[in-house]
């Protein structure tokens, strides 16, 4: 079995990501829901910073 290690995403201090790929949030400790492109094989993840919200896309 393999041990999941967590760190902070540098300018997301509110987020933290693990070495499986799952993100969650620092307070609630609740992961964040991802999406998978209609084209290509890309993860769609949103986050928030100063109420700005941004996506990023991530090779699945």
């Amino acid at each position: 079995m393999q041990n999941i290690t967590w760190k902070q995403i540098n300018d997301y201090p509110k987020y933290e990501i693990s070495n499986t790929g799952s993100i969650r949030t620092i307070r609630h400790q609740r992961f964040i829901k991802s999406f998978v492109q209609k084209e290509g094989n890309y993860y769609n993840v949103t986050l928030c910073k100063d109420s700005q919200k941004k996506n990023f896309l991530a090779l699945s």
